[in-house]
């Protein structure tokens, strides 16, 4: 399910999903294939991604991932 679809669901928000997220970690993604989508909740990563060209997995992301539930956990 992509993003987007998500946010049909109320109070599903995206996590590490913003232009702020990607950026740092484009130079490693992958080529971009296709088309970015719109990106509703966060508009400028759409365009991030349009100027990069690169897709980036969560996997590049996973080191910030697992802070934020050890964060979430502490609370």
């Amino acid at each position: 399910m992509t993003a987007a679809a998500l946010q049909r669901y109320p109070g599903a928000t995206p996590w590490r999903m913003t232009a702020a997220d990607y950026l740092p970690a484009a130079y490693t993604g992958t080529a971009l294939l296709g088309t970015p989508t719109r990106t509703p909740w966060d508009e400028s990563l759409g365009e991030s991604m349009r100027r990069t060209g690169r897709a980036v997995m969560e996997e590049r992301l996973l080191d910030r991932l697992i802070a934020d539930l050890g964060t979430a956990g502490a609370r």
